[in-house]
This record gives structure tokens, sequence and C-alpha cells, in this order.
């Protein structure tokens, strides 16, 4: 129904296991960031879901097909896919200081594209356990593969 109005976009819970769609809700992502602010409002610390809304959109405007990852009890933030190629993403405002971030990502046991994207730019680290990591800004403005 949200998605008739042409005002938020549906990820589907995929099973990274199963591999097969969930009989869940999935995750709503509003169609453009000011509309999200303003319905959601402004919210100290909540960066991860202006971040993770932003991902996703760009993600779709570069042709994948965007779902939400799942693998156990960890969620892959998203699991996009165009014609024979799988990427899978997390997005994070900064990198914690434990692996969790880059843990659900090393966790996927096949040889597909995995990227951490931040909102914190990191000079010196250019990936983590073979898993590139970019900044939000430079993601955005690097030429589409």
């Amino acid at each position: 129904m949200l998605e008739n109005a042409f005002l938020f976009y549906r990820a589907r819970q995929y099973d990274l296991r199963g591999r097969g769609y969930l009989r869940t809700a999935g995750k709503y992502f509003m169609v453009d960031a000011g509309l999200r602010r303003n319905a959601v409002g402004r919210r100290p610390g909540n960066y991860g879901g202006q971040l993770e809304n932003i991902v996703y959109i760009e993600l779709l405007r570069r042709g994948y097909t965007v779902d939400v990852g799942k693998m156990d009890t960890v969620e892959i933030d998203f699991v996009a896919r165009r014609v024979d190629e799988i990427l899978y993403v997390q997005v994070t405002y900064e990198l914690p200081k434990n692996s969790h971030e880059t843990d659900n990502l090393v966790n996927i046991k096949d040889n597909y594209q995995k990227l951490l994207i931040t909102q914190r730019y990191y000079p010196d680290i250019k990936e983590i356990d073979g898993i590139p990591v970019i900044n939000i800004v430079d993601w955005l403005l690097r030429p589409e593969d």
C-alpha cells in the first residue's frame, strides 16, 4: 500500500542460507532523503538510517534490484543484484571498535563483491579483511561499474 503512493520503496528480506525470500514485512525506504527527514524529523544520532536510505536509492538508480539480506540472526544491509552480478553492502556511520559490520560480510561464503560504505572518512583504511571500505561521498561520485 505504501508503495502505491510512489513515496516508498520496499526491500524484501532475502535469506542468504536458504536462498529465498522470507515472509516478513521487509524494510521501507523513502524516495527522497528530504522527504524522509521531514517525515521522520531530525533525530540526533539517526545517521545510519539516513545513510541506508541514500545508498538504497543510489543502488536502484544504478540499475540494481535491492533486497535486505538475512543470514541466521545477522542482517546484511543490502543484497544488490544486476544481471549476473551480486553486491553485498553494509552501511555504517563510522567503523565500530569491534568488527561487527565487516563480520556480517566476511561470514558470507561466496565470491561475490562485498563493500562497506561509511559516513566518516578513513584515509588510512582502504579495506578490512579483504572488504573495501569507502566513504559515501567517494562512492556516490565514483563512476558506475
